[in-house]
């Protein structure tokens, strides 16, 4: 079950899509839309076959979350070899509370939902929070996962969980470049004025309560705060780990 927890911002958006669309009202409950008939020129979204994708004249297709594809498809189907991950969950018994403050494409949500955990996960972006719960609602298979749409800082002071994970994105600009998913991702934060401090969010993270916070970081970044109980490294990642 997907649940909404939306805050300030506010958008009208091009939508284009069809009355007989089965999760329209799904869309038009979480995003401000103009629903129109024909191609727009500037940036829209289209509801399509239970599937809410972006478009935008910057780039030659569209961008939707599709959970068994690309990237997350590849990882869903090797979910028992993230080594890495695993480490950095410890002895975090399956069945615990973690709260994804990033949820981005989900991409590390749902494999922690298929390593048994039960996921809270936060996304700041109402377009892509509500690509979210779209495609949640669409493949009723995935369970385990709850999306709220709002500032990760304000749900964690809020409520108890029994770990936080933290991926923070676009640590450099040339890192967001070299992704087409970030590049396009990062148009949809301009587009919705969101901008990020990441340590400032750490920060806040930090003062919560938890059992464990694990923050994701590239394997040579430094790291939000020196006093790390430990740390599981990768060739290109990281985990710092905080109890």
């Amino acid at each position: 079950m997907a649940y909404s927890y939306f805050y300030w911002f506010s958008l009208r958006l091009n939508l284009l899509a069809s009355s007989n669309e089965k999760f329209l009202d799904v869309v038009l409950q979480s995003l401000d839309c103009n629903l129109v008939e024909s191609i727009p020129s500037e940036p829209y979204l289209s509801l399509e076959n239970n599937v809410l994708s972006f478009h935008s004249p910057n780039f030659k297709k569209p961008f939707s979350f599709d959970p068994f594809s690309g990237k997350t498809g590849f990882r869903l189907q090797r979910y028992e070899q993230e080594g890495l991950l695993k480490k950095a969950l410890g002895n975090l018994k399956p069945g615990s509370v973690i709260f994804d403050a990033t949820a981005g494409l989900l991409r590390d949500s749902l494999i922690l939902s298929n390593l048994g955990y039960r996921l809270i996960s936060i996304e700041q972006s109402k377009i892509l929070g509500t690509m979210l719960l779209v495609g949640l609602q669409a493949n009723s298979d995935i369970s385990g996962i709850d999306i709220y749409i709002g500032q990760a800082e304000k749900c964690a002071q809020e409520h108890q969980f029994d770990a936080i994970y933290f991926d923070p994105m676009f640590e450099t600009a040339q890192s967001a470049l070299r992704d087409k998913n970030h590049r396009i991702i990062s148009e949809i934060l301009d587009i919705e004025s969101i901008s990020n401090d990441n340590q400032n969010t750490f920060d806040i993270l930090r003062k919560c309560s938890f059992q464990k916070l694990i923050v994701k970081r590239p394997v040579k970044s430094p790291s939000f705060d020196n006093n790390i109980n430990y740390q599981i490294k990768g060739k290109s990642i990281r985990y710092d780990v905080y109890v």
